[in-house]
């Protein structure tokens, strides 16, 4: 390998060869290489030599020894002609490979490689040739450094047996020489001491057509010639123990040997590998793999207005922020590699992707997933003036059990994507360019791009190491969550407004306030029952008045009520019967009644305090109070109508108490009911001792009408 480098007395120097112009004179005094870059003159090499101090690594002195310029000086002095060397012969502070030394360009392996006639008649493509040529030299000149090391071992006495580990480093090593060399281009060379020496006796057995693929060889076509081989290859293909290629190779030939067939060797069975991919990948990589990477994909549009498709998917921002925690020895410790997990509800509408629901949390969970739903009911209710549902909703297979009736309730058809058919989130593209935005408006807590991006597009790794101290809290990392997506709404709204619009009435899905906390309400953990001031839980530790126009609650106001309430709400609860222990806990909610309560309206106790709307409000309630009284007043008229009738069909009755009791003319039944309950009383009297009087005043004030 030709090197204009040499190394003397410990330093790195350039032969001047490799640098030096050509003269004009018929005698040079120094003749140029073939590959010189012609960067000096000889009379600027004599005037450097004699002014600048360290210039002449070496002088050209005794036989064979050319002048070397100093490496140092040239990285010092001219960089460009550093460069220019490094780009043309590489880096000579790149440790020495020892293959350097055996390997070269073989003319023979050019020349085969280049008309070697495949089966099909056809040549092989100037990549193929290359490649095989440089695989064909690369081997030659490991055989040729293996041949030596086991040569000089023998000769002091010691075993070849450990020389493997070695060899099989500078192989490797030498991928990146051979790069420099030639562009970027590399051997292929296994990386395993088993597999090479399968290619050292495979090319011992084939020579160069060894590195032709075995599917295009002239000779590897009778191999297997039969349906019934090729089923054989298939089928060990196919299995799941994803067999690799040399135990495919090696089971083949097992049954090869009995059927008097060819033996095969692992490149055949890589060739068959990918020759027949369609019908093994669902056997060897399973039906995923298969459905995601050989079925046909259906290509979808988005949709064309807003409301009418959600899906709903974690993302674990790219943000860290800082977190003190107490270790088991009770040390306090700080960690500053913590995400937080934003759990985004996605209407894709066409040229918008509008954020309509998240929630924020330290991972996915279901009720994390619900709190994201929740924020989109109720920013429906901020953009539409009221709740509304979306026409369809997709979501994955996460906690689908406990999810399902939520993602049914905010939606008219709920349709969960396949299982493990990531190609159905559409919401990935839109993760990645949150985290854009993240790495725009938040550089230093941003963490990259994940763990498969490229190396030069993550951060600098040292310099948040330097600056972790000033990362946020949990607290400062939401809100710049928080702020990220109300950016993203602000942007956005204007035109999602715009395609609610075109919406027809008729196609949208208002949510009631009994459906919204029949899913996200939070459930007291005690029932309440309606008391004569109204309905009185202690929510979120104050004691709250709830009431309804509704008289079908008081009709049941015996029941015991649960209570579903909306923590950031509380203007409206939804109650549900319910059965509870004798502490009033909550033990099963029945739901077979179900009424929204508002809170109670507080009316001023002055008229001076009075407001506007507060007459009105009092106005609602007295003609509320006034129809219930009336309804009472037909209800009895129309019992006693009933009565009558009864007493006349039936007239064994009137001259029975119970009809002097339900129908006495004077009104006063009570009386008669009364003096038939003293009766009972005085056959079962019972003497008491006399018991003082206590000394007692009655208050006789009417207060029914003062409010």
């Amino acid at each position: 390998m030709i090197t204009p480098y040499e190394t003397y007395q410990n330093a790195i120097g350039v032969k001047i060869s490799f640098i030096i112009a050509k003269e004009d004179s018929d005698k040079p005094r120094f003749t140029p290489h073939d590959s010189s870059l012609q960067l000096l003159t000889y009379r600027a090499y004599e005037w450097r030599s004699l002014k600048h101090e360290g210039f002449k690594l070496r002088p050209g002195l005794g036989k064979g020894n050319e002048v070397l310029i100093s490496w140092k000086y040239i990285e010092q002095r001219e960089p460009t002609w550093a460069e220019l060397l490094i780009t043309k012969f590489g880096n000579p502070k790149v440790e020495h490979n020892p293959l350097e030394e055996h390997f070269s360009i073989d003319g023979k392996a050019t020349a085969f490689y280049l008309g070697y006639p495949l089966k099909d008649g056809s040549f092989l493509t100037p990549e193929e040739q290359f490649q095989a040529v440089i695989n064909a030299s690369t081997l030659q000149a490991f055989a040729k450094l293996k041949a030596a090391r086991e040569s000089m071992h023998k000769r002091m006495g010691n075993s070849s047996r450990g020389l493997w580990p070695g060899l099989m480093n500078d192989l490797n090593g030498f991928r990146e020489v051979l790069k420099l060399r030639f562009s970027g281009n590399t051997h292929t060379l296994p990386t395993s001491e088993r597999r090479i020496r399968e290619d050292l006796k495979g090319f011992a057995q084939l020579s160069y057509e060894y590195y032709v693929d075995g599917r295009k060889r002239n000779t590897s076509a009778a191999k297997v010639a039969t349906n019934k081989q090729q089923a054989f290859i298939e089928a060990l293909l196919r299995k799941n123990n994803n067999y690799n290629n040399e135990q495919v190779a090696e089971f083949y030939n097992i049954a090869a040997q009995t059927m008097g067939w060819k033996a095969i060797d692992a490149s055949t069975v890589a060739n068959y590998r990918k020759e027949l991919g369609l019908w093994v990948t669902s056997g060897n990589s399973g039906t995923t793999d298969f459905r995601n990477n050989i079925s046909m994909q259906n290509k979808r549009s988005a949709p064309s207005v807003s409301m009418v498709y959600w899906t709903v998917d974690g993302w674990d921002a790219e943000l860290l922020y800082q977190r003190k925690e107490t270790n088991k020895n009770g040390h306090e410790i700080t960690t500053y590699h913590n995400r937080l997990t934003v759990v985004i509800v996605l209407d894709p509408v066409a040229g918008i992707k509008y954020p309509i629901g998240y929630a924020i949390g330290t991972h996915e969970t279901p009720e994390l997933i619900a709190e994201a739903l929740r924020n989109a009911a109720n920013h429906t209710a901020e953009l539409f003036g009221s709740r509304h549902k979306v026409h369809q909703l997709q979501s994955d297979r996460y906690g689908i059990k406990k999810m399902a009736p939520v993602y049914e309730g905010v939606s008219a058809y709920y349709t969960p994507a396949q299982a493990h058919n990531a190609k159905a989130k559409v919401i990935e593209p839109y993760f990645s360019y949150l985290n854009k935005q993240c790495q725009k408006y938040f550089p230093n807590n941003w963490s990259g791009f994940g763990v498969t991006a490229r190396k030069e597009n993550q951060p600098n790794a040292d310099y948040t190491q330097m600056i972790r101290h000033s990362l946020p809290d949990e607290a400062g990392c939401r809100a710049q969550i928080e702020r990220l997506i109300q950016m993203e709404r602000d942007a956005k709204v204007e035109e999602y407004m715009e395609r609610w619009n075109m919406l027809p009435e008729e196609d949208k899905l208002p949510m009631s306030d009994t459906e919204y906390l029949m899913l996200f309400g939070q459930t007291h953990t005690h029932t309440n029952r309606l008391q004569g001031e109204g309905f009185t839980p202690t929510l979120l530790g104050e004691t709250l008045v709830f009431d309804t126009f509704d008289a079908r609650f008081r009709e049941l106001r015996y029941m015991d009520w649960a209570v579903k309430f909306d923590p950031s709400d509380l203007s409206k609860v939804l109650v549900l019967n319910a059965k509870c222990d004798g502490n009033r806990k909550v033990t099963e909610i029945l739901g077979t009644h179900r009424f929204i309560l508002e809170q109670k309206y507080v009316q001023p106790m002055a008229l001076y305090d009075r407001q506007d709307g507060d007459a009105e409000k009092l106005a609602e309630v007295k003609s509320f109070n006034k129809q219930l009284e009336a309804s009472v007043m037909d209800r009895m008229q129309h019992t006693q109508q009933l009565l009558d009738e009864t007493f006349a069909e039936y007239p064994a009755l009137n001259d029975t108490l119970t009809k002097m009791v339900l129908t006495n003319s004077a009104g006063q039944h009570k009386d008669q009911r009364n003096e038939t309950r003293a009766v009972k009383a005085k056959k079962q009297r019972i003497e008491l001792p006399p018991v003082a009087p206590k000394n007692y005043e009655i208050v006789d004030e009417d207060i029914r009408n003062n409010y």
